[in-house]
């Protein structure tokens, strides 16, 4: 078991079907926030887009950056012929709204679900 805190999210599309990469796979992340040990809200705004070689007959049309369609989300891409971009492009998009939640009544939930077998 680690303890540490919590240092980033990683996502990633794949395909597993070589046959079929002339079909978009598309992915939008948006209004991610996190909560500091302090109590403050800090929004994640920024993502690194990273791709890894596959297989050698498999494509290489992957993208990812700032949704043309939403300027507050993030998108990654692959197959349907999308244009490729350079993989460590780091992207900056617009700020979310902090959200509302009832963190103590999530705790309570937490605190009442079955143990970990850990």
């Amino acid at each position: 078991m680690e303890n540490r805190y919590f240092d980033g999210f990683y996502s990633f599309i794949e395909n597993f079907g070589n046959g079929n990469g002339q079909l978009l796979r598309k992915a939008e992340y948006y209004n991610m926030f996190g909560k500091e040990v302090n109590g403050d809200w800090k929004f994640l705004d920024q993502a690194k887009l990273t791709h890894t070689d596959g297989v050698p007959e498999g494509r290489s049309d992957y993208a990812g950056g700032i949704s043309p369609d939403h300027s507050d989300h993030f998108y990654m891409s692959s197959g349907g012929y999308e244009k490729t971009i350079n993989p460590g492009t780091v992207m900056v998009k617009a700020k979310g709204k902090i959200p509302r939640v009832d963190l103590k009544a999530l705790e309570k939930t937490l605190v009442n679900s079955p143990k970990s077998s850990q």
